[in-house]
């Protein structure tokens, strides 16, 4: 197993079982002298979700998220189903209705079927898995971030014109970025589902996002740090002041920073204080 979180007198277990090509949700409950006793344990037909430097499931109050991703190019994985493992003869159900997933906003070269779960903890431990879903169909490229109040999901997304470009191919920039003309074309989808019921909303922005920490929400703002690479070898950081209010049903670009640095381009880190933007650079 790849995570485990504790709930007051809960367990839960999160791993990917790569025979059945499922990812397994098991809880168990901690009684009073320690010993563990096995609950409910579900199977979540999904692809990997395993990612260095991401989390697939997280705590949010009552509740249990989780992200799962489904190819939908080239007879990739199967819709996103769930079955319980520990009953036999269990049917395979749908995590998610076709009503519930936002078609692709830009041209994907592999397309992604994205879903956000969030899930009950007490009906899980009671063998229930009546999750609220939102599905958004995009890019492979995701990062997954959560406050207290929603879900963001951000995707990696590429200006139209950039396929007018013969010279340009979106897989190559992410193990080459010494074609700073890709990055031009380079944009971020961010999604955000709200916990109180009301519908996704979406902005775009330049730039791309590098994993969870990228974000943080404050007040009624989402901050967000975006990089691309410059000619120069070095790299713009852009810091982006999204109010949340701004988040709507059609999608629309924010093009304007809050501030634009350059840094070289080396390995760093960036954590959010409450008050403060933090950039940890390896010393030459």
């Amino acid at each position: 197993y790849d995570e485990i979180i504790a709930v007051g007198d809960r367990l839960v277990l999160l791993g990917f079982n790569w025979q059945e090509e499922v990812a397994e949700l098991s809880l168990f409950h901690v009684q009073a002298d320690g010993v563990l006793s096995a609950g409910p344990r579900y199977g979540l037909r999904t692809g990997d979700y395993f990612d260095g430097g991401n989390y697939g499931v997280r705590l949010a109050g009552e509740h249990l998220l989780l992200t799962l991703s489904n190819d939908v190019y080239g007879g990739g994985n199967e819709w996103p189903v769930w079955q319980r493992l520990d009953s036999p003869n269990a049917a395979w159900s749908p995590l998610i209705s076709p009503q519930s997933i936002y078609l692709p906003l830009s041209i994907e070269q592999y397309p992604t079927l994205s879903t956000v779960l969030r899930c009950p903890l007490d009906e899980l431990a009671e063998g229930a898995m009546d999750c609220e879903a939102q599905g958004f169909v995009g890019s492979d490229t995701t990062q997954f971030y959560a406050s207290s109040k929603a879900a963001y999901l951000s995707m990696e997304s590429w200006d139209v014109q950039a396929y007018l470009d013969e010279s340009f191919y979106p897989s190559r920039f992410r193990w080459d970025t010494s074609h700073t003309g890709d990055a031009t074309y380079l944009h971020t989808l961010i999604f955000r589902v709200p916990f109180d019921g009301s519908a996704p909303g979406v902005l775009r922005i330049r730039g791309g996002v590098g994993d969870q920490f990228a974000f943080m929400e404050s007040g009624q703002h989402l901050f967000v740090t975006t990089d691309s690479p410059l000619a120069s070898g070095q790299r713009e950081v852009s810091l982006w002041q999204l109010p949340l209010s701004a988040f709507g049903a059609v999608e629309r670009e924010f093009d304007t920073a809050l501030t634009l640095f350059e840094v070289d381009n080396a390995h760093r880190m960036i954590r959010f204080s409450p008050d403060a933007l933090c950039m940890y650079s390896p010393v030459p």
